[in-house]
């Protein structure tokens, strides 16, 4: 091997395919490796840090990848807490391993290394791994919810429109969430929800159909991003309604979605208000031409982890959806079944 120790360092958060690239690439160049699991200094200027694993989790899952590959005898975990890790007590190390975005925190370890009388690191770079849209994979992706652990874009599966099959309509009549229905008083259900919302503390709030929507405006809570068709089972509602459910900094373009489909125009202007959002902190309306009840499962694919989504389900009250890793990979198998 080119190395007796190396290092190589990261937040490692929802370990993913660039991980095992990095970690891969570590042990075929150096026989031992110590690996700097980030700590919260090192992440909380990052997209969502609330969002990133705690660091036992993150340290867990380094070691089991370790021990299926046979490597953990070579290994040495250490928690950082800074860009410099063991490289200024070590005297040992030869090697950094980094990637094309951290490049510059290895020059500045081999600045103090150099200032401190010690051997500059070698700076070995690893390219970066890409998913099936050609992007970049990394942890802010997947916790943004954009893509998979594997590289898998969510976006992706929408490039043509969808059409609901009949053999699929009884399956999406059971919640993919929580229920919630005060014996059909929509005040109560909507203060009930909302209570749910502060305990949960979501990343963002998604509301899905005019009449849930309509109620947690009507109780004084504005969801981050609403969908609405201005229709209630299927009849359109009041004008003064629509207008209620207008009141927003900032709203897309009417867009077509037909009703059993769901479209890719739809789907990307969604994909826009999120950004939006997150962009502005300005809450975004969506409005949809035909009929928007399907868009709740783009919504929860495309909607970061710890979002919830929030849509009517017919006689039966209100479902929230809290939205992880096991939702997503549930949605993307009902979505599957669909034609095109």
């Amino acid at each position: 091997m080119k190395y007796k120790h190396l290092v190589v360092g990261g937040t490692f958060d929802n370990f993913h395919m660039g991980h095992q690239k990095l970690i891969d690439h570590a042990f075929a160049l150096s026989e031992r490796v110590s690996i700097g699991v980030a700590k919260t200094p090192l992440y909380r200027h990052k997209f969502l840090s609330s969002l990133i694993e705690e660091y036992r989790l993150r340290k867990n899952n380094v070691v089991s990848y370790l021990k299926d590959k046979k490597w953990l005898s070579r290994a040495k975990i250490i928690a950082i807490n800074n860009i410099y890790g063991n490289t200024k007590r070590n005297k040992n190390i030869q090697a950094i391993l980094v990637s094309q975005t951290t490049y510059r925190n290895a020059q500045k370890i081999n600045q103090w290394r150099t200032d401190h009388g010690l051997d500059p690191l070698k700076i070995e770079m690893i390219l970066f791994v890409y998913d099936n849209c050609g992007q970049v994979i990394s942890s802010e992706r997947i916790r943004s919810g954009e893509i998979d652990r594997e590289g898998k874009s969510y976006l992706k599966i929408f490039n043509k429109t969808l059409i609901l099959p009949q053999n699929l309509r009884i399956d999406l009549r059971k919640p993919i969430g929580e229920v919630i229905d005060e014996q059909g008083n929509e005040s109560k259900t909507a203060k009930k929800i909302i209570q749910l919302i502060k305990r949960l503390t979501p990343t963002m709030v998604i509301t899905v159909g005019d009449a849930v929507t309509g109620s947690l405006l009507q109780e004084g809570f504005d969801p981050d991003v609403r969908i609405v068709d201005y229709k209630i089972r299927r009849k359109k509602i009041t004008d003064e309604s629509a207008k209620i459910l207008s009141r927003v900094n900032s709203s897309s373009k009417s867009i077509i979605n037909n009703p059993g489909t769901i479209s890719q125009e739809a789907v990307f202007e969604f994909k826009k208000t999120i950004e939006k959002y997150f962009k502005t902190k300005e809450k975004q309306l969506l409005v949809i031409d035909g009929e928007e009840d399907l868009l709740a499962m783009p919504a929860m694919l495309l909607a970061p982890l710890n979002s919830l989504v929030l849509y009517g389900q017919w006689n039966l009250g209100v479902v929230v959806v809290k939205i992880n890793e096991e939702i997503k990979n549930r949605v993307k198998n009902l979505i599957s079944g669909f034609s095109q």
